[in-house]
């Protein structure tokens, strides 16, 4: 060989180890079904594992859609900042942080997945949220005689049904400030009775959760 060539091995070796370092490099994205967010498409982002209490994994899966995940290893999986409130992440030095009992509550899947309980049309909704609380009760009991599963989900009833859980999630968070804290259990119990199973845990998680962050130094309004 003479002087002058440059040697070829060097460069296959170069191009050999940039490859093993790609594949080495870990792919951190969202599973929260539905979720195209990925740390390769939004870095911007911050990604939380799975939580390693059982409970609250449950918790997370159920919400996110993904219990399909229910045994698997909680660290290989994450869930975009996106899909929490601002109020639950804790701002840290160098990375960010969930609150100890924070949950996944926005831009859930779980209205579109299931077959929830839906008046059929637009003005009922209207009605429901203009009524005083005791009305609420009344005309949502009378409701769940009278409803029935839309045969079609389309994008409007789809739209219908979510406008109606967060218009009865607004009134009962409303009825929740009026009675305190003493009246906690029942709250739970309307939530129960008129949200969806997923929407009602939701529901009953934050409230436990704003009353037990920081004890009772500010009043209710402040804290919802």
């Amino acid at each position: 060989m003479r002087n002058d060539e440059t040697p070829k091995r060097s460069s296959r070796c170069f191009s050999s180890e940039c490859r093993v370092k790609t594949l080495k490099m870990p792919r951190t994205y969202c599973i929260v079904y539905g979720c195209l967010n990925s740390a390769s498409s939004k870095p911007e982002l911050s990604y939380f594992k799975l939580p390693a209490d059982f409970e609250r994994r449950s918790q997370w899966l159920r919400l996110i859609a993904r219990e399909d995940l229910m045994s698997k290893p909680p660290q290989n999986y994450t869930v975009c900042e996106e899909h929490f409130n601002a109020m639950d992440i804790l701002t840290g030095t160098h990375r960010k942080k969930l609150k100890t009992n924070s949950l996944p509550s926005l831009q859930l899947p779980v209205l579109q997945k299931k077959d929830v309980e839906t008046l059929t049309e637009a003005p009922k909704l209207v009605d429901i949220c203009t009524q005083t609380e005791e009305n609420i009760i009344l005309s949502a009991s009378d409701s769940s005689q009278t409803s029935r599963s839309l045969s079609l989900n389309t994008p409007r009833k789809r739209k219908l049904k979510s406008d109606l859980l967060e218009c009865r999630k607004k009134k009962l968070y409303e009825i929740y400030n009026k009675t305190g804290k003493y009246q906690r259990d029942k709250f739970y119990e309307l939530c129960d009775k008129f949200l969806t199973k997923e929407l009602a845990m939701l529901v009953k998680a934050q409230t436990h959760s704003k009353f037990n962050y920081t004890g009772n130094r500010y009043d209710q309004n402040y804290k919802m």
